[in-house]
């Protein structure tokens, strides 16, 4: 198997920097690293290419954009020179996404400003998307970029969505080789991204087969069968996904996590319990699951944090308020928005109570829905 995967490889590494459509999809059966092929350890020494080697693995919760993000982070700092933030706005990102990418620059940690209004996560999905790939695009002029991925299957959505833009797009300078292991299936969720990336590259015959391809197994790879994803770093990995708008793979794994707690005893300090459920409570309204956004909200009031008591109300009630407001129940929003104002007072924070204040108004107009059409003045102080 290593001989064909490498000269896969070399016919990739050939067509860098003249080839358009530089990508390939290998597939093949049982247990396979790409970093035993020889052809790994020679690429690595060489300066004129970035060359990058990333593999999925079963039992570890992949993170947003993985590992395209990280990619251009070390790209910028090896080959560019000026400021991270005027590089952002060059690449046209968001101005909202600006923040999150430049926090995760400096800190590893994606910071959002403002949050996400329902009726605008598509956009604003399409629009990180769009900033990865013109990131990438610009990095691959100053440098040409091969990237190797192996376990396809174990990659998030959000890194599905960019690599089916990156192998339609033909830029000669970024060659793009996938491997996945058929013995595993994906999760149904993705069925589409990875459908959709299968057909490109079957159509432009760049798909090969390698040793007992093809005998695919009914069996889905559980990300949280194996591990210990009841940590911080666990939190802050799912977190950054949900700042990077990838909502369906943190529904997904977050969902799992909840089971594994609920019904496979999975220990979990409270703490990081609490966030857990904050943050699919959270992704549970962006995807439109408002009843499992309530639900959820009914469980966090069951995990007591010491010191945090009203802390935890406060977000609570503003999640409730939000979810209730979604789902079209205004007075009952309207309600929780109030009660979450009372507590914010209380804990004499300025910044909850501009929130609530702001979910009332949000309220009195339907969620932003249509704010040309309201049928009653409404006071902001």
């Amino acid at each position: 198997m290593e001989k064909y995967y490498n000269g896969v490889v070399e016919q990739l590494l050939a067509g860098l920097g003249s080839t358009s459509y530089n990508s390939f999809l290998v597939r093949y059966g049982g247990e396979f690293s790409i970093r035993n092929l020889g052809i790994v350890a020679e690429l690595e020494k060489r300066n004129d290419i970035y060359f990058s080697v990333h593999e999925f693995c079963s039992g570890e919760i992949a993170g947003g954009y993985e590992p395209y993000l990280s990619i251009i982070c070390d790209m910028f700092r090896k080959h560019m020179t000026g400021d991270f933030e005027d590089f952002l706005e060059e690449c046209d990102v968001y101005y909202l996404h600006r923040p999150v990418i430049l926090s995760y620059f400096n800190t590893g940690v994606c910071e959002r400003e403002e949050p996400v209004l329902l009726d605008e996560a598509a956009y604003e999905q399409e629009r990180m998307a769009n900033a990865l790939e013109n990131m990438l695009l610009r990095l691959a002029k100053e440098c040409p970029i091969l990237i190797l991925l192996n376990r396809f299957q174990f990659a998030t959505r959000s890194t599905m969505v960019l690599t089916y833009r990156l192998i339609s797009g033909g830029n000669k300078n970024i060659g793009l080789l996938l491997g996945i292991n058929d013995m595993l299936s994906m999760p149904e969720f993705l069925t589409a991204e990875w459908e959709a990336i299968y057909e490109k590259l079957d159509d432009g015959s760049r798909v090969y087969h390698i040793g007992n391809s093809g005998k695919k197994s009914d069996r889905t790879p559980e990300n949280t069968e194996n591990g210990e994803y009841g940590n911080r770093e666990t939190y802050q990995k799912l977190s950054n996904m949900v700042e990077l708008l990838d909502f369906e793979q943190a529904s997904y794994l977050l969902r799992n996590i909840e089971r594994r707690i609920k019904f496979d005893n999975l220990k979990v300090e409270d703490e990081v319990k609490y966030k857990m459920m904050r943050l699919l409570a959270h992704v549970s309204i962006l995807i439109q699951d408002i009843s499992k956004a309530l639900e959820i909200c009914e469980d966090l009031e069951k995990i007591h944090l010491p010191q945090k008591e009203w802390e935890c109300r406060f977000e609570q009630d503003y999640l409730v308020a939000t979810a209730y407001m979604y789902q079209g129940k205004l007075p009952e929003a309207l309600g929780y928005a109030k009660m979450a104002l009372e507590v914010a007072e209380k804990l004499q924070d300025d910044y909850r109570i501009f929130l609530a204040e702001l979910m009332e108004a949000e309220i009195q107009m339907s969620g932003w829905y249509n704010i040309f059409f309201c049928v009653q003045d409404i006071p902001i102080a």
